[in-house]
């Protein structure tokens, strides 16, 4: 999986203060959906690919047919899984014209390096040249990227300069960053089925949390699955039945928002958790990649939810809450042994600013304080 940041920039370059004509570039490098770059979706021999990646146009105000104008590009790389420690030229090439008289388009999907411009026959090519690196580097380079069939971790730099007979007319300039997000675990609640009995919870509104590497233009999902030990016997069998969330059928995973690692159980558009029941659960991670989007699982967790029948010994349910929302460190020094609310035991009747609110309202302070949205500012026991 690739992530592929790229900022458009204009820099070091001194501009002919005649351009009577207003030549310029425009257009854009298309990044903004697309994570993974598969060599699959290039001609290698041609430089042509199946994707829009880049469009760009030169156009004027006028145009002159006499001009010659010149198009010189450059790719520079910086990978150490290249061997590349500082941004190294890895292609160049100009193309010199003559004879534009209107707007010339040119894209990644029709570009040809063996025969620039053929979708503008007007056009005359007056020379061109590519300038390539060393069979043993691209031997190198070919290796890495057939291996994994992705454009190698590293920074890339495209440039794009336009000139004509009184010099620099414009310049582009795309910065790409790529580099492999690979991590997505699980982290609570549950864990393997062995594990149900010290990974057990308390409350029918938990937080899942999961650890994943940066990656902003990846989108998550969730679901949540009964895990019944007569109908399933395993925890895939258990996730593709029916889903307490999402809670429409339709629908494979509950959409998050954003790039977030936790999220609550909803109060509404789920099914209700049930107490004494195992749930197994699973985060989804998609991405867009120049083949199309492409989805990673994470493991299956599962957990269960202890009943208030069972044997619980003095531990309220409620504590679990009330240990997320004030910390572990203040949660012992309160409740501990010693403790000024050692021994005690929470009812479901809390109020907040003297009006009653019901206990789920404090689930959703909860995700409030994980998202940072709200901050406790002092705890006071009464």
């Amino acid at each position: 999986m690739k992530w592929l940041l790229s900022t458009i920039t204009l820099i070091g370059c001194i501009f002919a203060d005649n351009n009577p004509n207003n030549y310029k570039l425009e257009g854009y490098f298309n990044e903004s959906n697309l994570v993974t770059f598969y060599v699959g979706s290039f001609d290698i021999a041609t430089g042509q690919s199946n994707v829009e990646l880049f469009y760009y146009s030169i156009v004027a105000d006028d145009y002159n047919s006499d001009e010659e104008l010149t198009l010189d590009f450059s790719l520079k790389v910086q990978s150490q899984v290249l061997g590349f420690d500082s941004l190294e030229e890895l292609l160049s090439g100009e193309v010199v014209i003559k004879g534009l008289n209107s707007v010339l388009q040119f894209s990644s999907t029709d570009i040809n390096v063996n025969d620039p411009l053929s979708n503008y026959p007007s056009i005359e090519v007056i020379s061109s040249e590519i300038n390539t690196p060393s069979q043993e580097v691209i031997d190198g380079i070919s290796d890495t990227i057939m291996e994994s069939g992705k454009m190698p971790d590293g920074n890339y730099s495209f440039s794009i300069i336009l000139s004509g007979e009184n010099g620099t007319y414009d310049q582009i300039i795309e910065n790409i960053q790529i580099y492999s997000p690979v991590l997505l675990d699980l982290v609570t609640p549950g864990g393997t089925i062995t594990d149900t009995s010290v990974t057990a919870i308390y409350t029918t509104y938990p937080v899942f949390q999961w650890s994943a590497d940066y990656c902003s233009a990846c989108s998550y999902g969730i679901r949540v699955s009964e895990f019944n030990p007569e109908n399933h016997s395993t925890l895939s069998e258990a996730i593709n039945d029916m889903s307490v969330l999402p809670l429409s059928q339709y629908e494979e995973y509950y959409t998050l928002a954003g790039d977030a690692t936790t999220f609550q159980y909803p109060v509404s558009d789920a099914s209700s958790l049930e107490q004494g029941k195992l749930y197994a659960w699973q985060v989804k991670r998609s991405y867009g990649t120049t083949l199309g989007t492409e989805d990673i699982l994470s493991d299956i967790y599962v957990f269960k939810i202890i009943s208030l029948d069972e044997p619980t010994g003095a531990f309220d349910p409620n504590q679990e809450l009330i240990r997320d929302l004030i910390g572990e460190q203040q949660y012992d020094q309160l409740f501990g042994s010693g403790g000024e609310l050692s021994g005690y035991s929470s009812t479901n009747t809390i109020t907040v600013n003297g009006e009653e609110i019901p206990i789920t309202q404090l689930y959703e302070f909860l995700s409030q304080i994980q998202t940072g949205d709200i901050t406790i500012i002092d705890v006071e026991v009464e």
